[in-house]
Parts: structure tokens; C-alpha cells; sequence
């Protein structure tokens, strides 16, 4: 198992509170991270590496972008859309 921190974001950007999690996969800690209610954005970390950023919804939005860093080249970011 490895230990992850979600972090909640207010709408200043600042760090409104903070979960620590365990996941024998990273997917499954990505998979649950996303599907979390928010208003705001959040982050998943793994120790000091930033596994997923998600950022708030759009207005009108039926989901939120959801940034995976190395996912591929930073010419070729991969962003999710999540429902």
C-alpha cells in the first residue's frame, strides 16, 4: 500500500484542508480522487511527487479537467474529462 495526501483547494488557491489516503494501485488512487465532490481544485501527491492535479469545474461544466503529470511529453499533456 502507499500512503497519498488529497489536498482541497479554497478559491484563493490556498490549501482548505488535506486527507491522507492508502491505495495498492495509483490508478485506484486517481480513480477515487476524481470522482470526489469539490468545488474547488485538488491535488494528490504521493510523498513530494505531484500524481494528480484537478482543477475546478467550469461554469456549465458537466465535469472537471483532470492533469496527470508524465503522462507524455509536456508538448503532449494528457488532460481527462471526467463525468
Amino acid at each position: 500500500m502507499a500512503d497519498y495526501q488529497l489536498y482541497y483547494f479554497n478559491i484563493e488557491g490556498r490549501i482548505s484542508h488535506a486527507c491522507r489516503m492508502a491505495h495498492a494501485i495509483e490508478g485506484d488512487a486517481i480513480v477515487s480522487t476524481s470522482g470526489l465532490p469539490h468545488a474547488n481544485a485538488l491535488e494528490l501527491w504521493n510523498g513530494e511527487r505531484l500524481v494528480l492535479r484537478v482543477a475546478p469545474p467550469a461554469a456549465g461544466s458537466e465535469g472537471f479537467v483532470a492533469h496527470i503529470p508524465g503522462l507524455a511529453a509536456p508538448s503532449l499533456q494528457q488532460h481527462l474529462l471526467v463525468r
